[in-house]
């Protein structure tokens, strides 16, 4: 038996309407609401397990995408290109299974979008769909629908309602 069937009706109902939140998205004169649906602590540490940990396949890809000119431009170059352009300073180091181009990992700036990407996906699928189908979409399709900023704008809205903030548990 659940603990809702136990507390009676009344709790069923307060647990049946805590399941969603409606925001806000508010962007200079425009504003809409959308309902996100709450995830349990076992669904909210999936999402979280997933975003944190991007598929390996995806950071690849993402990676290949993000070193590929300049790899292409160092393949085409003279052997003497690379020397001359880390004269001063090393601009550009070639590793095992990384490009570093002044200090920055580019495996690791494939890793941080691809988390993002991830997240992206994660927090749309909790939107409530107003045809009752679930939101499914890839991040590239979300970024054909919406330019970034409001992706971002719809991401935080979803963090603020899915996560309990430092504003919010003070007040309780």
């Amino acid at each position: 038996m659940t603990i809702a069937l136990k507390l009676g009706a009344e709790y069923e109902n307060i647990r049946a309407a805590s399941k969603f939140k409606t925001i806000t998205v508010d962007l200079n004169d425009i504003k809409f609401e959308l309902k996100v649906r709450i995830p349990v602590k076992r669904e909210m540490e999936a999402i979280t397990s997933s975003v944190t940990k991007p598929d390996e396949a995806t950071v690849q890809k993402i990676y290949d995408e993000f070193s590929a000119p300049i790899r292409k431009t160092l393949e085409e170059a003279d052997p003497e290109f690379l020397e001359t352009i880390n004269k001063d300073k090393e601009k550009i180091r070639i590793t095992d299974n990384d490009l570093i181009v002044d200090g920055n990992s580019v495996r690791h700036i494939a890793q941080m979008t691809a988390t993002w990407q991830m997240q992206v996906e994660k927090y749309f699928s909790l939107l409530h769909s107003v045809t009752g189908e679930p939101i499914t979409e890839s991040y590239d399709e979300i970024a054909e629908e919406f330019p970034e900023v409001i992706i971002r704008e719809i991401v935080a809205k979803i963090d603020e309602a899915i996560r309990p903030n430092y504003k919010e548990t003070k007040k309780n």
